[in-house]
């Protein structure tokens, strides 16, 4: 039985890919006249130095100002320090982005929260996580929130053990296929996949055909399919 609706938080609940792509682009933009290399050549040079960074500074903007600034100084042959000081400049304005629900996700979750009780499960940053939620303006309206330094099938199973929550009585909702459908969907519970108009490229990973793996196009879309899926274990009878 169905009981729990987990959503992801970034780009499935408000905006937050444009905001990293646009400083990304702007900050390309500044290197490239004080590099040897070009936009496009460095454009590709940053993401790998990025993602070789997960694992050692994690996700958020506070992560990426780090990655920027070491790649600064590898890439930079001139004018280091204003580069550098330009940098922090971009992070900081990042940083004061407003969050920005995306379209009607506030009057979704009220009407799902009227029947399960919602969670939100996203990772990041602390800090910067907990200041989108609390200006997210919808946060009274889940009962569990968690900020996890990393979605995988140890990190959902860890936290749902925690809260004491049946993974089968879940149905986890997001925008990346990577982080929130193929852990949720390995542990044993449903997922629904709703793509958004860009994602970063370090969380696309390939389809799986799998009964537990929905796909939808907005989040308009999650209760009538939550209300299916409670219509299928109804008509699942054990077997005599």
């Amino acid at each position: 039985m169905i009981r729990y609706i987990a959503f992801d938080a970034d780009d499935t609940l408000w905006e937050n890919e444009p905001y990293f792509r646009e400083t990304e682009g702007n900050f390309i933009h500044m290197l490239a006249p004080n590099s040897d290399y070009n936009e496009e050549e460095l454009k590709e040079l940053m993401f790998h130095y990025i993602v070789k960074n997960v694992p050692l500074y994690g996700y958020g903007t506070r992560s990426l100002m780090l990655s920027l600034m070491g790649f600064c100084n590898q890439y930079a042959t001139k004018n280091l320090s204003e580069m550098i000081d330009k940098t922090i400049a971009l992070g900081q304005k990042q940083l004061l982005k407003p969050v920005v629900l995306l379209p009607h996700v506030r009057e979704t979750l009220e009407h799902l929260s009227k029947q399960y009780k919602l969670l939100m499960i996203t990772k990041g940053d602390l800090m910067e996580q907990q200041r989108k939620i609390k200006e997210s303006g919808i946060d009274h309206l889940f009962e569990h929130i968690r900020v996890l330094e990393e979605k995988d099938e140890k990190s959902y199973a860890d936290f749902f053990n925690e809260v004491g929550i049946n993974i089968l009585e879940v149905v986890m909702v997001g925008n990346s296929y990577k982080s929130d459908v193929l852990p949720i969907e390995a542990l044993g519970g449903n997922a629904v996949f709703i793509p958004y108009k860009s994602t970063w490229a370090f969380e696309h990973a390939d389809k799986k055909e799998s009964d537990l793996i929905h796909e939808r196009n907005n989040i308009t879309e999650v209760p009538v399919l939550i209300k299916a899926l409670q219509q299928e274990e109804k008509c699942v009878s054990p077997s005599l």
